[in-house]
């Protein structure tokens, strides 16, 4: 059995932010980690300093974990697991979700929420493992997000 606190804290002491930049859904991969995503954007322009040059179809996924009591209504567990969709377009990084370009829409499925219930990180405790496998499952369309939706997900 694992006590909440101290899953909390496993999180907190490593990075709570993380990034996968996305080339196909075979070709997928954890790219940087970080303390916020404030840190990760600034950290994508950094790296990829000629955006003009990356395939147009490369996106990053962009993972911010936070905690929560998990009593609120619209709350499905204590820890929740926020995905962001970001490319370059014109040489910017920008969020895929504000565009109307129809280009962009099957990536705004991959934007949401997706919560960890309580009952089994107190059982299982947590895995960075859980990130990536949601990632993968989420790239080759296993499972979606609507936007604005929660889902509750639990591994077996």
């Amino acid at each position: 059995m694992f006590e909440l606190a101290g899953i909390k804290e496993q999180i907190k002491a490593k990075n709570i932010c993380w990034v996968w930049k996305v080339s196909s859904p075979t070709d997928y991969k954890l790219i940087l980690s970080t303390d916020g995503k404030n840190l990760a954007y600034k950290q994508i322009k950094a790296k990829y300093t000629e955006p003009e040059k990356l395939d147009p179809n490369v996106y990053f996924l962009i993972g911010k974990i936070t905690f929560h009591s998990g009593k609120k209504f619209s709350q499905a567990g204590p820890i929740a697991f926020n995905l962001n969709v970001v490319t370059f377009s014109n040489g910017k990084l920008f969020n895929v979700i504000k565009s109307s370009d129809p280009k962009y829409s099957h990536l705004k499925n991959l934007k949401g929420v997706i919560w960890f219930d309580k009952t089994y990180l107190e059982k299982n405790g947590w895995s960075d493992n859980y990130l990536d496998n949601i990632i993968k499952k989420l790239i080759k369309g296993n499972i979606n997000i609507m936007q604005r939706m929660v889902y509750h997900v639990k591994f077996k």
